[in-house]
C-alpha cells in the first residue's frame, strides 16, 4: 500500500482545511467557510497532521476566545474515491465522505481532536480557545 503522504507528494492528493466558523453553533457568528491551503502564511493557530505528512501544517486566523470549527479535506485526481477512503481509514481518520461539486474531494475528521455537530447534523473538528 502506498502511504498517504507519498500520494500527496506526487500530486495525486492535495490536503486542505476549511475554516467553517469562529466559535461554534453555541454563538451567533456567521459561517466563515474560508478554504485554507496547506501553505497559508497568516499568523495564528497552527495545526499539524503528522499522520499524513510531518511537514503538513495549516495556519488558521481565529478570534482566540472563541476557538473555531474546521473540516479537513483532500482533493484527489487519478484515484477512485474508494481508494482514497481506504487510505484515510487506514490512517484512522473518521467520518470520511465524498464531497459534492466539480472537484473530487473527500472530507474527514481528525480522530482524537474535539468535534462539534452543526445544527444541520454535520460533524466538524473544533479547536478550543486557549
Amino acid at each position: 500500500m502506498v502511504p498517504v503522504g507519498a500520494l500527496g507528494r506526487d500530486g495525486r492528493l492535495s490536503f486542505g482545511l476549511l475554516h467553517v466558523r469562529d466559535g461554534s453553533n453555541d454563538n451567533t457568528d456567521p459561517l466563515n467557510e474560508e478554504v485554507r491551503p496547506s501553505r497559508d502564511t497568516a499568523p495564528r493557530v497552527v495545526l499539524g497532521l503528522p499522520a499524513i505528512d510531518s511537514n503538513l501544517l495549516f495556519v488558521v486566523e481565529s478570534r482566540p476566545k472563541l476557538g473555531f470549527e474546521y473540516k479537513m479535506f483532500v482533493d484527489f485526481s487519478d484515484i477512485d474515491f474508494r481508494c482514497v477512503k481506504k487510505l484515510l481509514a487506514e490512517e484512522k481518520f473518521k467520518d470520511i465522505s465524498m464531497g459534492r461539486g466539480e472537484r473530487n474531494r473527500a472530507w474527514f475528521i481528525i480522530p482524537g481532536c474535539p468535534t462539534k455537530k452543526t445544527t444541520d447534523g454535520l460533524l466538524n473538528n473544533f479547536y478550543y480557545p486557549s
